[in-house]
């Protein structure tokens, strides 16, 4: 059976590149929309750039997808069959590395409630085979549905690189949405290619800045102790860790992150 045709407009958002002006690519795809901003805005700044031009649109489910990735041929059919269930909020493939594409690297986690994070935030040992119902989904691809995203709004732009899909999965979840991993959806994702890749300066120092600014944002009488000690404890083992690679230069930029994400520092 043929599956049906999806009606899709597509937002193309050059978040400050240094490519060229995109007038070659108007003139090939004249049908796409092109939102470009001078300066590179973040993640989640960039990614609310199309949002709230989608938003302007009839559409039921915004897409919102990684320039660095591959999607299968049936990704976006597989998502909206189950989106369409009125509980689902949102929904994720199953990601792989672009490199291994038979290895998987995000199958979505569960968020410990006490500790506010994914202890396992990608299940890639583990990965389902059937949908599987996640409380985080990576914001590598995720189709939301627009009562998600007029309920709990878009993303919080404080976080320029790192935990802004994380702390919009919470949002999504205290406001009473399932979210789910589609293992019939398949995406390739070339991993950390725009931070600089892993374990480089860039990369360390938005992953420890944002990280900073999420756990401040949700500590409490509650959590707060767990928290302090969860992250401390961590924030020893990534410094060892990358002592052992002997990047000096990236320890150095973890730690200023660290610093400039606990005080609410722009950089």
């Amino acid at each position: 059976m043929a599956q049906q045709q999806v009606e899709a407009n597509i937002i193309l958002v050059d978040n400050g590149s240094k490519v060229e002006a995109l007038e070659n690519l108007v003139m090939e795809f004249p049908n796409i929309v092109y939102i470009r901003s001078e300066t590179n805005l973040g993640f989640g700044a960039g990614t609310n750039l199309g949002l709230r031009e989608a938003l302007k649109s009839n559409s039921d489910y915004f897409l919102i997808v990684n320039n660095d990735t591959r999607t299968d041929a049936n990704m976006i059919h597989k998502l909206i069959e189950t989106a369409k269930n009125e509980n689902i909020g949102m929904v994720a493939p199953l990601i792989y590395y672009y490199d291994s594409p038979d290895k998987v690297w995000s199958s979505g986690g569960q968020i410990n409630n006490l500790l506010m994070m994914p202890l396992d935030s990608h299940n890639r040992q583990k990965a389902p085979s059937c949908p599987t119902e996640r409380t985080f989904l990576s914001g590598c691809c995720l189709l939301v549905k627009r009562e998600v995203l007029e309920q709990v709004g878009m993303f919080d732009e404080r976080f320029f690189l790192y935990f802004e899909d994380l702390d919009f999965c919470v949002r999504v979840k205290e406001a009473g949405w399932k979210m789910m991993v589609i293992p019939a959806a398949k995406l390739l994702h070339k991993v950390s290619r725009s931070s600089g890749g892993l374990f480089g300066e860039s990369e360390r120092y938005h992953y420890a800045r944002s990280s900073g600014i999420y756990f401040r944002k949700y500590l409490n009488l509650f959590n707060s102790i767990p928290i302090i000690l969860f992250r401390t404890g961590s924030a020893i083992l990534a410094s060892l860790r990358l002592l052992g690679k002997g990047k000096t230069k990236a320890l150095k930029s973890y730690w200023k992150g660290l610093h400039n994400g606990w005080h609410l520092r722009s950089n």
